[in-house]
């Protein structure tokens, strides 16, 4: 939770954003389910490259700048706006060395190599949301020490093992942040996404999350969109309830591979 914290997700700010106000009983129980489902969403936002302190990059480094602009407001549809601003930061993206355990943890159960995954590369963070939905964009922008090192990233969500070895990392990753809010998970459903037109080295899965909190139960559908450019990585996660549909999260990564450098 702390972690989440760091990073600007799962805040009491942004989980009383997303569940509007009201003194009603339903309302109550709405803001709670929303409370839940933020910090969900935001547990397999931070399973993969999650910031953390080692290898920040500056407020005004290239790599924050890129992250600003891989993904725009004006990109999204009427209802969507940058959240998730960290309380002292001034701008919408969060900067830190991204923690790879996670990243070394699918490269061990498909039995490759993690050499220079387990790094912790500079990356920049920024988060958008839908406040009429539960519907998230997790963008984050990696720089790793080089292509072959980011192809390697890539390659662990392409590999023909990822849908087997991607969901139990997922799973344990929503555990880890949900341990004391009373959400819990079972088995999480994955597929490929077939997209093209995205750009030389990508690959996309789509995830069903099934989730159960304050007796409710509910499937999240998240997307997790991996993007190469030379030693760049981003990896946007993109979550709905009700899931948002594959034109979206194809227009989207679309946008970010044209921009990714």
């Amino acid at each position: 939770m702390k972690a989440l914290r760091r990073a600007g997700y799962g805040t009491p700010g942004m989980a009383a954003e997303m569940a509007g106000t009201g003194s009603s009983s339903g309302a109550g129980d709405r803001r709670r389910r929303a409370r839940a489902l933020a910090i969900a969403a935001a547990s397999v936002a931070t399973a993969f490259l999650a910031a953390s302190s080692a290898g920040a990059a500056s407020s005004s480094s290239p790599l924050e700048v890129l992250a600003h602009e891989l993904l725009r407001p004006a990109d999204f549809p009427a209802g969507w706006k940058v959240t998730g601003t960290p309380a002292k930061s001034s701008t919408p993206a969060s900067t830190g060395g991204a923690d790879t355990k996670n990243l070394s943890k699918v490269a061990e159960c498909e039995g490759v190599s993690a050499k220079g995954v387990e790094r912790n590369p500079p990356s920049a963070q920024t988060e958008f949301s839908k406040s009429s939905a539960f519907q998230f964009v997790f963008e984050t922008v990696a720089m790793f020490p080089s292509a072959s090192v980011a192809r390697r990233v890539v390659a662990l969500f392409s590999s023909s093992k990822a849908p087997s070895c991607v969901g139990p990392v997922v799973g344990r990753s929503i555990a880890s942040g949900t341990s004391q809010t009373g959400v819990t998970t079972s088995k999480i459903s994955i597929a490929r996404l077939g997209f093209r037109g995205i750009g030389s080295t990508f690959t996309a899965l789509r995830l069903g999350i099934p989730l159960k909190a304050n007796g409710e139960q509910a499937e999240v559908t998240g997307d997790v969109v991996v993007i190469r450019s030379r030693s760049s990585v981003a990896i946007m996660i993109l979550l709905g309830l009700p899931e948002l549909s594959q034109t979206f999260v194809h227009t989207i990564a679309v946008k970010a591979a044209k921009r990714l450098r």
